[in-house]
């Protein structure tokens, strides 16, 4: 095999790699806007220093969570479908935060 033939299999590869992985931010990012949360935090874990993981699994492609943010154990997460903004409200049920949505991707091609 050429080296010339090489490389371009190494950049067709890198091609793919990338679109790839475009393809599924696209797709989870898609999932995660059409889907409600209602839930009470139970748990906070701190990953990659700065950023939050909520009740060991939830955590967003379209909303980031972390340090900077006002959730505490005990506040409830509150996001309608299709919805740009996530709440968080405290135990007396008053609103504490809202959470604008992060994603690379516009909200009007995450619709159905």
């Amino acid at each position: 095999m050429s080296r010339k033939h090489q490389k371009l299999m190494f950049a067709v590869a890198g091609f793919l790699i990338i679109t790839g992985l475009f393809v599924r931010s696209y797709i989870l990012s898609r999932m995660d806007y059409q889907k409600s949360y209602h839930f009470v935090v139970h748990k906070i874990d701190t990953i990659k220093k700065k950023d939050y993981r909520l009740n060991d699994t939830f955590s967003s492609p379209n909303f980031s969570f972390g340090v900077w943010s006002k959730i505490k154990v005990g506040d409830s997460i509150s996001k309608e479908a299709n919805a740009d903004r996530l709440y968080v409200y405290d135990q007396n049920k008053k609103l504490k935060d809202s959470i604008k949505k992060t994603s690379i991707f516009p909200s009007s091609i995450l619709k159905k």
